[in-house]
């Protein structure tokens, strides 16, 4: 009677619990990258607002606010995070590799820092092994710091290469994009978008996370956006179709090309400073005296 009358429940929070867990996200992965005085740090937990980079630090100064990285498979339906598939990852210092699994797809994640030239570079892989033609949409936001607010912000896109220029009174942040299509893969198309970011509103990422649209696709509104008080935030959209075995690699490097360093007085520095000047008052002093 008493076992009677607890199966249906058993079975019940069974059944709750299955979802529960595959509701889930796959757990997130997080990524610090070193390289002298430079950091990265990598981290798609979506659950914490996190779709990619969430720091980059060159000599003591933050010069991204956050990136990230969406797919989509099929020409319709939702854009979905990094996270929902299954991942591992590895670290060596200055470089790292992640590799996310889904159904029929492989996503190959590299990520690079370099201090010499100032570049933070990732390169996203996706492989069809499905078996059969599969239509994948890869998605990638920037929300890079070039100013401090008070001299506004600046992004335009080249049309032909899709170069990202962002420039403000801090500095200006130079992003590439490089594309290769392997075996049996056809672009279908190449898309981009810039747009202010309201604090109310950013309407740009939210355009990817809201997942709203089934139809999600950026406007290609690329020419130049500035705004004098707001930051300025931009995205990339491709459609590939991939054939049995098919792959493509796009890879996107942000590149410094120059930085105001703030100034930092020492204490060595003090003592120098007091040096030469009480050398200068010697002299006016002896001067005086004759």
């Amino acid at each position: 009677m008493y076992k009677q009358a607890l199966t249906p429940s058993l079975l019940f929070l069974s059944l709750i619990s299955i979802f529960t867990i595959q509701s889930q996200p796959v757990k997130a992965i997080e990524i610090t990258l070193t390289n002298g005085e430079h950091s990265a740090i990598y981290d798609d937990n979506s659950n914490s607002n996190y779709y990619g980079f969430n720091d980059w630090d060159v000599d003591g100064q933050k010069l991204l606010t956050e990136t990230g990285l969406f797919y989509r498979v099929g020409n319709s339906g939702t854009a979905q995070t990094f996270d929902t598939l299954t991942s591992s990852s590895n670290v060596n210092g200055n470089s790292a590799t992640a590799t996310y699994t889904g159904t029929g797809f492989t996503i190959d994640l590299e990520l690079s820092l370099d201090n010499i030239s100032s570049t933070l570079d990732q390169t996203v892989t996706v492989n069809n092994t499905s078996g059969s033609s599969l239509d994948f949409a890869l998605y990638s936001y920037f929300d890079l710091v070039t100013s401090n607010g008070n001299g506004g912000d600046a992004v335009e896109i080249n049309g032909s290469d899709y170069t990202a220029t962002q420039s403000g009174d801090l500095h200006t942040i130079i992003t590439t994009v490089t594309e290769n299509l392997g075996n049996n893969t056809t672009l279908t198309a190449r898309r981009a978008e810039v747009d202010v970011i309201d604090l109310s509103d950013d309407t740009l990422l939210q355009k990817l996370l809201l997942l709203s649209d089934s139809s999600l696709q950026l406007d290609n509104a690329i020419g130049s956006v500035f705004h004098p008080d707001n930051a300025v935030s931009f995205a990339y959209e491709w459609n590939y179709n991939l054939g049995a075995n098919g792959s493509f690699a796009v890879n996107t490097s942000s590149s410094i090309s120059s930085v105001t360093v703030p100034f930092e007085f020492s204490p060595s520095l003090g003592i120098l400073l007091s040096g030469f000047f009480g050398v200068i008052c010697y002299f006016k002093l002896k001067l005086k005296t004759r």
